[in-house]
């Protein structure tokens, strides 16, 4: 075994998240998809990436990497090594009624964030992917508060922050 890229975890995350469908009874060939837009940025890019994409797409979920850390064990005769992933998924939906709450928690044209979120970490949680060594863990999610200053360019904008954490490989050798 090996430890698996960043960037192979984040391809493989952006791809399941781009192909989630909107309603997940649509058994066309081509359903609408719950993100209109995945993305993923660095945490210095996320303001400009928010707003880039926020003002454009009414669905979108926004990777962010958050750190990885490597749990070691070693004795006289084997090392092991285990790689984790931490991700932050901003997920965010847009409702263009005065008063509404539709981008929360859902309304006649909107999923909304909180169901959004449901179904993101019920679809990813104990999944198989392809990359083999991927297994994904849901930890902390919570609503993101956005400044008055913000709502301002972001009418009807609501937004969900979902942590992930990734475990990506496994390294084993003998110690010498």
């Amino acid at each position: 075994m090996a430890y698996l890229s960043f960037l192979t975890v984040l391809d493989a995350l952006k791809t399941r998240l781009a192909s989630l469908p909107l309603d997940p009874a649509d058994a066309s060939a081509d359903p609408d998809k719950l993100f209109e837009r995945v993305e993923y940025y660095g945490a210095n890019d996320l303001p400009q990436a928010l707003m880039d994409l926020l003002v454009i797409q009414q669905r979108v979920c926004v990777i962010v990497p958050a750190s990885w850390d490597h749990q070691n064990e070693r004795d006289r005769v084997m090392f092991k090594s285990v790689r984790t992933i931490h991700l932050d998924l901003y997920i965010a939906d847009r409702a263009m009624t005065l008063r509404d709450q539709a981008a929360l928690v859902g309304g006649a044209k909107n999923l909304g964030i909180l169901a959004m979120a449901d179904r993101v970490v019920t679809n990813l949680a104990g999944t198989i992917f392809a990359t083999p060594n991927f297994v994904v863990e849901p930890t902390l999610g919570t609503p993101v508060v956005i400044s008055s200053a913000e709502k301002k360019n972001l009418p009807g904008r609501e937004a969900f922050l979902q942590a992930v954490t990734i475990l990506a490989g496994m390294i084993r050798a003998t110690v010498p």
